[in-house]
């Protein structure tokens, strides 16, 4: 059996936890709710799961590769709370201090690394378990030995290539086409304006990928999915944005991580030496005493 590694989505698990927690404050007042809900959640991760192998991604902060290539990759994004900002800056302390290394790559985001880590663990035959809620993670997911499931923390739920299916009508394998064709609001990616998601999961049924779509499109008409006459034209039509989304979900595995091999510098042994201090200022030092032994 493959030793698991778990990958880590930690600017999800914040933003989720911001957005879900009551607020609690600091000593000194400054709101840490969010990060004292995350370190809560991987004290519990460590208790229940068998595995003692774990790493977090961060988001860099900044423009990345996708804002070269789009200038208005997730422009429509508001500004961050002003309660979340320091929470972000404060968390990478907090999980190093709980013995969990953390990976932040400037140029790239926090999937790009998990996409890289799942690769790379796999290459070095882990199982890779990634904790996220996060759909662009859905193209990484793979039944194949050593298998990738995504983990819903709130939900407790494992998500494999039958999920995966389930909610987008394609396997994993295509989900970065399916997603090039509808386009993601959350990210300000545009799919086809006039494709919607039965649309393009049918299409990826019958066909491989994109460019067999557009090699055969005169097929295209006799599928059972609505408008299916109107779609060659409509797909010609946005084909440059198309490809252009297809580059902006397409996940990176070519990061430069900080470390050549993941078993050793990702091994769990207990918390770091400073961590009754870090949890202390942040005011709850029970999060130690809550981990296991190392």
């Amino acid at each position: 059996m493959a030793d698991d590694l778990v990958i880590l989505d930690g600017h999800a698990m914040l933003h989720k936890a911001y957005h879900a927690v009551p607020k609690r404050e600091d000593p000194d007042g400054t709101e840490v709710g969010a990060v004292l809900a995350v370190c809560g959640q991987l004290t519990w991760l460590l208790r229940k799961m068998r595995s003692r192998h774990l790493v977090m991604a961060l988001d860099p902060g900044g423009p990345t590769f996708r804002h070269a290539l789009f200038a208005d990759y997730k422009a429509h994004r508001g500004a961050t709370p002003d309660d979340l900002g320091p929470q972000l800056a404060r968390l990478p302390a907090a999980v190093e201090a709980l013995g969990i290394r953390t990976v932040c790559v400037p140029g790239f985001e926090a999937d790009d690394c998990i996409a890289t880590l799942v690769r790379q663990g796999r290459e070095e035959g882990f199982a890779c378990w990634m904790v996220g809620v996060d759909k662009d993670l859905f193209q990484l997911v793979t039944d194949h030995d050593p298998p990738v499931r995504l983990f819903v923390l709130k939900t407790r739920e494992v998500i494999d290539e039958a999920a995966v299916i389930e909610r987008i009508g394609v396997a994993p394998s295509r989900a970065v086409d399916y997603y090039a064709l509808v386009g993601d609001s959350s990210d300000n990616v545009r799919g086809a304006a006039t494709v919607g998601p039965k649309a393009a999961a049918t299409l990826l049924q019958h066909f491989p990928d994109l460019e067999a779509i557009f090699a055969d499109l005169h097929a295209i008409p006799s599928l059972d999915t609505r408008g299916a006459r109107r779609l060659p034209l409509r797909l010609l039509k946005a084909r440059a944005v198309i490809e252009l989304a297809r580059r902006l979900v397409r996940l990176r595995d070519d990061v430069p991580l900080p470390f050549a091999s993941l078993r050793e510098p990702l091994a769990w042994t207990g918390p770091a030496a400073d961590a009754g201090a870090v949890f202390a200022a942040l005011g709850d030092p029970s999060v130690v005493e809550r981990l296991p032994p190392g």
